[in-house]
């Protein structure tokens, strides 16, 4: 890490527990980053044709890509799972154990890049143990005038709410009664490349549209504890509203 971590752990994991997310700067250098970039468009090319609605959503009538459900076989991004600053970050915002959950994208092209209703990511992964986290990698500088991520800070202590379809391509529920945002502070964090957040698996966010000249992408690394389990009937509930909507 280019920042001392271990100086500053403590500080960090209490804002953490706060607010439901924190942001670390300059954890990856951009030559880092240009590297990531640089392979993630090379898969891109030889993947994207053969994947479904489900694992690809594309800007209407373009060949753009806003967001990559299906990183799996990546190898860069396999290799940044199992990077020793990542397991590390996993395990102390887990708050135990940790195990991968998967990896995506988020691309938002320059001027037609689509927005991202408020939702909890824990909505879609139904995991018993409501702490996993996402770890959000800027690969692009991110803000509020290029669709930059928001959050309604420490709506995370509400527990996982009810949710309804959004026919949102890469984001397909919101946050079904939308008077409780209210009670939350919404802030959009700026990131430069190489910055990183860190959320919690139910802290409600989104993002709006992305109708700058930047592209604004993300590389989004998921974890959850080693020793959570999946409520197949919650899963199943949602696998049949998404099913709908695709």
């Amino acid at each position: 890490m280019k920042i001392n971590y271990k100086k500053i752990k403590q500080k960090y994991l209490k804002s953490y527990n706060q607010n439901g997310v924190i942001l670390i700067k300059s954890l990856f250098e951009k030559k880092d980053i240009k590297n990531i970039k640089d392979e993630l468009i090379e898969y891109i090319k030889l993947i994207s044709n053969k994947l479904s609605k489900r694992q690809i959503n594309l800007i209407k009538n373009t060949k753009l890509i806003n967001s990559l459900h299906d990183l799996k076989k990546c190898k860069i991004v396999n290799k940044i799972l199992r990077h020793k600053k990542i397991k590390t970050l996993s395990k102390d915002f887990v708050g135990e154990d940790a195990k991968e959950f998967g990896a995506e994208l988020f691309a938002k092209p320059k001027k037609i890049g689509l927005p991202s209703p408020a939702h909890q990511d824990n909505y879609y992964w139904n995991i018993n143990k409501n702490n996993g986290i996402t770890i959000w990698i800027a690969l692009d500088n991110s803000n509020s005038y290029n669709g930059g991520v928001y959050y309604y800070l420490k709506s995370h202590k509400i527990g996982i709410q009810p949710h309804k379809p959004s026919n949102a391509p890469g984001s397909s529920q919101t946050i079904k009664y939308p008077n409780v945002l209210k009670f939350f502070k919404k802030k959009i964090p700026k990131l430069n490349i190489g910055d990183v957040l860190i959320h919690q698996s139910a802290i409600i966010h989104g993002s709006n549209k992305n109708t700058s000249n930047n592209t604004r992408m993300g590389l989004t690394l998921r974890f959850i504890p080693k020793k959570s389990k999946v409520d197949y009937f919650l899963k199943k509930k949602y696998e049949t509203e998404l099913k709908k909507q695709i």
